[in-house]
């Protein structure tokens, strides 16, 4: 059985497996494309001329209509793990009969590592979901059903980065923006970290940034557009050097409530 699949949003990218064997592996943001690019036109064409047949299968990443992972869905959405997490029906691609299939993004996160773990089969696992919007504990049976257990905490990833959009002098100032690389550039200043205690200054920070919860659903639909976030996104030097001071004073969290910012669709 030959599946080709296509995973939407950021990061996007395409890989074809035939028989249980990965035939490849492309991602958009390849040859010097921007980082987290999204499926292109290009990256399509490049797929199709690696396979020598139509595929039996079409698996379709499940995802949002817009940016922010509570907007309207594509196939199977965002969320979910139980009886509607999936899609499964008859298509037709390039004039032949296929299967259609969607996973949720949710699901997708939990059945990639269960798919890497050694020797799943007929065996029972517990997962965890750390990402962008969502962090939650799993059951994966033995037949390979999903069942929610706990939720810990919303928008993990989004909380996570954000603490470096506070500090970042360039980041634009009011709710809907977000940076992507913000996660990564946390991590690499975390091997940094000095083992002392933490300020009464940067716990009221931690305690402000984890107790936020759904700050996304007060966006308006011009907040929530990709032109808001990337004409935003290149604002002139000299207008974030001006808003500086504004947010240095609103980092302290002694007197000023942080800015907040929207969390971002996936990020996974």
């Amino acid at each position: 059985m030959l599946i080709l699949g296509l995973k939407e949003g950021h990061d996007g990218g395409i890989v074809a497996i035939e028989d249980g064997k990965l035939l490849f592996a492309l991602e958009a943001e390849k040859d010097n494309y921007p980082r987290y690019e999204r499926v292109t036109a290009e990256l399509v064409t490049r797929a199709a001329g690696m396979l020598d047949r139509v595929p039996d299968v079409v698996a379709l990443s499940g995802w949002v209509k817009g940016l922010h992972s509570v907007e309207p869905p594509t196939r199977a959405g965002y969320f979910g793990v139980g009886d509607n997490a999936i899609q499964d029906e008859a298509g037709r691609f390039f004039g032949k009969d296929v299967r259609i299939f969607s996973s949720t993004h949710e699901r997708s996160h939990i059945m990639t590592a269960y798919g890497m773990a050694p020797g799943t089969a007929g065996k029972a696992y517990y997962s965890l979901v750390w990402e962008g919007s969502i962090g939650s504990f799993y059951r994966i049976d033995e037949s390979g059903r999903v069942t929610h257990l706990e939720h810990v905490m919303k928008d993990p990833g989004n909380k996570y980065a954000y603490l470096f959009s506070l500090a970042d002098p360039k980041h634009p100032v009011g709710t809907g923006f977000f940076n992507y690389s913000h996660a990564g550039k946390q991590m690499a200043l975390t091997a940094f970290a000095r083992n002392r205690p933490t300020t009464k200054a940067e716990q009221e920070t931690i305690d402000f940034i984890l107790k936020q919860d759904g700050i996304v659903l007060g966006l308006s639909k011009e907040e929530m557009s990709w032109s808001h976030i990337f004409n935003a996104g290149v604002e002139s030097e000299s207008t974030a050097t001006s808003r500086r001071s504004t947010r240095r004073r609103s980092s302290s969290v002694s007197t000023t409530t942080p800015r907040r910012t929207s969390p971002k669709g996936c990020h996974c």
